[in-house]
């Protein structure tokens, strides 16, 4: 590595999550290595869901994050602001980080300042939700004012901005699942571009009853089509999706939120932080045949060679590939295809496996996989290809280079390596 490379070389000192494991790190970590899924039953009041249907969803207990955020602090922000300011509170302690997060004069260099970047498929659903009943049920005047700052998909990284007097670039990223890949794309830009001295980078989701009743009418989720599967699987785990298996039928819609703390490798050494990874390549790209819902049946060549192009070293030195898939018929499929086009032959892992649905799974595991620690799968599991996703490998086994995966439905890509520090 060059002196050039090492001056805009980023790394990670942080990570805080907030999801259906809670928001204990050690236990989040077991969960995503196990592949163990926790899922509850969502709420059918409101009667937006058919008589047969998925009927349970990887979602946050509020109990785990009040002595974290308050109630009476939490009551005018929306459940996907609530978990962004939680996840990056704890991702700032786990970084160590002291003092503020902002240069003390207001004329200063807006490049000493920090950037907060977050990417979402949903945005706060249940607002948005409740100020249109407002609107399509009373009239337009009748919308809330505090409903609709917090309706926008930019709303947690502006409450994070706000908790934390961040006065960098503020950016908030809707390309789907590939969502948060592109925002950590976009942060590391940002601070190698000089534009930001660190930054607050993750995913965010919310699952309301009327968004996980829409993605069942769609057949998106394990358990839409309902079967003899749901009788062979333990209570709770009836509709548990098998990611990269070819017995797949669906995903497992989730919520939460991870936030990454990232830092330019000078500043982070000089202040004796320790370093969890350090972010080496990315690429993002866009498949054209892809239709505007769903995958293309195929990748095109000119994502193939955009991908070998700019990753060729990642691919060859990947000890583990962590693949967006989540159970997704057509989802799993493409990104499988595309692995094994583009070269990647290492061993993998599914974290939506446990945590649902949610973008910010991908960063997660990468930190998590860096460990070295044993990965599972499910006793039955049926590879659907060679790119063994969520294969068993040794407690012992080092791994020093990670490659994320993320592809969305209707086109967008992004993959990151990360290296162990």
């Amino acid at each position: 590595m060059t002196a050039s490379d090492r001056a805009r070389d980023v790394v990670v000192t942080g990570l805080g999550m907030v999801s259906c494991h809670g928001c204990d790190l050690e236990e989040q970590r077991r969960a995503v290595i196990e592949g163990r899924p926790r899922l509850s039953a969502v709420d059918l009041e409101a009667g937006y869901h058919r008589a047969v249907g998925s009927r349970r969803a990887a979602l946050v207990d509020p109990a785990c994050y009040q002595s974290i955020l308050p109630p009476i602090k939490a009551r005018r922000m929306s459940p996907p602001s609530r978990f962004a300011v939680v996840a990056t509170d704890l991702a700032l302690a786990d970084a160590q980080w002291e003092g503020p997060l902002t240069t003390q004069d207001p004329e200063g260099d807006p490049s000493d300042e920090t950037a907060v970047v977050f990417g979402t498929s949903f945005g706060p659903s249940s607002y948005t939700e409740r100020m249109l009943r407002q609107i399509l049920l009373e009239s337009p005047q009748a919308a809330s004012p505090m409903l609709f700052t917090e309706s926008v998909a930019n709303a947690p990284a502006a409450q994070v901005a706000l908790r934390h007097g961040c006065r960098g670039p503020n950016i908030t990223v809707t390309q789907r699942e590939a969502s948060t890949v592109l925002a950590l794309i976009e942060a590391v830009g940002l601070l190698r571009a000089g534009r930001a001295r660190r930054a607050l980078v993750g995913g965010v989701e919310e699952l309301n009853p009327l968004l996980h009743s829409i993605l069942d009418r769609f057949g998106a989720l394990a358990g839409s089509r309902a079967g003899s599967r749901r009788a062979a699987r333990p209570f709770g785990l009836e509709e548990a999706a098998r990611p990269q298996d070819a017995r797949r039928d669906g995903f497992n819609a989730g919520e939460g939120a991870a936030v990454l703390v990232l830092e330019r490798a000078d500043d982070a050494a000089q202040r004796g932080a320790r370093v969890r990874a350090r972010i080496r390549r990315s690429a993002r790209a866009f498949e054209p045949s892809a239709p505007t819902t769903s995958w293309a049946d195929s990748p095109s060549t000119a994502v193939v060679e955009r991908l070998r192009e700019a990753l060729a070293e990642s691919v060859d030195g990947c000890d583990r590939f962590v693949a967006g898939a989540n159970g997704s018929v057509p989802g799993d499929a493409y990104e499988a295809e595309l692995a094994e086009a583009v070269g990647v032959r290492a061993p993998g892992l599914a974290p939506k496996a446990a945590l649902g649905e949610q973008g910010m799974a991908g960063l997660a595991g990468a930190l998590f996989c860096l460990g070295g620690a044993e990965t599972a799968r499910a006793p039955d599991y049926v590879p659907l290809s060679s790119v063994a996703v969520a294969r068993a490998t040794t407690a012992t086994e080092v791994v020093q280079r990670v490659l994320v995966s993320a592809c969305a439905s209707g086109g967008a890509i992004g993959w990151v390596e990360f290296d162990a520090p």
